[in-house]
């Protein structure tokens, strides 16, 4: 009977040193409320910055310190209106963050450090949804057409809208050269993010190198058109044999055989040749097999290092097929 009194007394006793505690603790220490207890920047575009903010309420009866902020990378970037918050009061922490170029989820977690002896350390994730708005892949093609025929390329279109799918609602070309055949959505991609592939037929116009656009209208109200740039480079289908000429200085008036080969029309002959003024074309011959020949030479007064094109127009051609030359050497 004693000891059953004399525990009883014990579980009356720790009961009454809880309570006291509690009671201590309700009455002298600080209690940290954050709102909202997530920051989420929601979408945004990559880069920044973009800015959120944080209330931080301090609801017990002792003042709250925040000891420290924590940030987990050099992206964040912190500023707390006041370190010290007295009970019933609050301060705001100014965020802002610089995400990443790529697409996709961005997550960082933010540490406070307290005295409050209940949560030293409170944690707050950072979240959002990055995107690059509308990305062409490749996104700088160059397109080389060879001898007249016209060829197909593709581009993919990635794009992320606030809507429920990146939609592109029309699509035209700055030239008549290039036509677009088709524009399809990729069900590979889903959700937010989606993905387009834009088909399109480029013609050779005898120029050597030209360039041109590609222009699409989207629904995504930020970004409500894009536009890709397409690099050109034309040539007449056939080889040149060497393409790079070398002369050297202390060798006067050499001279190097150069060789079209390919397919040029049968009524093709060299109508001219456009050279540099240290250079010469000494003689020029088509054989049975329908190869173009023709000779370079050196100018003897010139002996110093150069470096140029020679430029050979040949009957029948919309544009002239170009030697590269160097000279070598110099006294």
């Amino acid at each position: 009977m004693r000891r059953a009194v004399v525990a009883g007394c014990g579980i009356l006793l720790c009961a009454v040193l809880a309570s006291t505690i509690l009671l201590h603790r309700s009455i002298s220490e600080p209690t940290i409320s954050v709102t909202p207890d997530i920051v989420n920047f929601g979408y945004v575009d990559s880069g920044g910055p973009h800015y959120s903010s944080v209330t931080i309420r301090n609801e017990g009866k002792a003042l709250l310190k925040l000891e420290n902020v924590v940030i987990p990378c050099p992206c964040i970037k912190a500023k707390i209106s006041s370190s010290l918050i007295k009970p019933g009061e609050s301060a705001t922490l100014e965020l802002s963050a610089t995400t990443p170029l790529a697409a996709g989820r961005w997550e960082m977690v933010l540490a406070l450090e307290t005295n409050d002896s209940a949560h030293r350390v409170v944690k707050i994730p950072l979240r959002a949804r990055v995107g690059v708005r509308v990305q062409f892949l490749p996104s700088d093609p160059a397109v080389e057409l060879q001898g007249y025929a016209s060829v197909e390329q593709s581009v993919s279109v990635i794009g992320t809208s606030e809507h429920e799918h990146f939609t592109i609602t029309g699509a035209k070309t700055s030239d008549d050269n290039v036509q677009i055949i088709s524009v399809n959505r990729d069900d590979s991609r889903v959700g937010v993010e989606s993905g387009w592939l834009i088909k399109y037929r480029i013609s050779p116009k005898g120029v050597p190198n030209w360039n041109a656009s590609l222009s699409i209208d989207t629904n995504d109200a930020k970004t409500k058109s894009a536009e890709l740039q397409i690099r050109v480079q034309e040539s007449n289908g056939l080889r040149v044999s060497p393409a790079l000429v070398l002369f050297h200085t202390d060798i006067p008036s050499e001279k190097v055989s150069v060789d079209i080969s390919g397919d040029p029309p049968k009524e093709c002959e060299i109508e001219r040749v456009k050279a540099p003024s240290w250079i010469k074309v000494e003689t020029k011959t088509r054989d049975t097999s329908g190869e173009v020949h023709l000779f370079l030479q050196t100018v003897p007064e010139v002996a110093r290092i150069e470096k140029g094109e020679v430029d050979v127009f040949l009957r029948g051609l919309k544009y002239p097929v170009r030697i590269s030359i160097m000279q070598l050497g110099g006294k």
